[in-house]
């Protein structure tokens, strides 16, 4: 649904006016931008070092059951024969 050609204007009065009334006030309208402004990045950084957390959180809890898993296996030998044949040496006792 497109918004009416006088919806549209009354969204661009509203938003040239609050700018007009921002700017009566320079220094306060500065004030306001400036807080707004560290509000904004400490909020965003605060989530990204609670994110990051997380995610630390989550892989640490992963490398551990990974390492946990991997401890009870026994080991297996893939390149060689699963029996063991011994050739016995008649003469391996006897030195020279």
């Amino acid at each position: 649904m497109q918004p009416t050609r006088s919806a549209k204007s009354l969204t661009l009065f509203l938003a040239f006016g609050s700018l007009l009334g921002l700017s009566l006030y320079p220094y306060l309208t500065q004030e306001l931008v400036v807080c707004w402004l560290f509000f904004s990045l400490g909020f965003v950084s605060m989530a990204v070092v609670i994110l990051a957390g997380v995610l630390v959180c989550c892989a640490c809890e992963r490398a551990i059951h990974w390492a946990s898993s991997a401890a009870h296996e026994a080991p297996k030998v893939v390149l060689g024969p699963p029996e063991l044949h011994l050739k016995i040496i008649p003469e391996a006792g006897k030195l020279k």
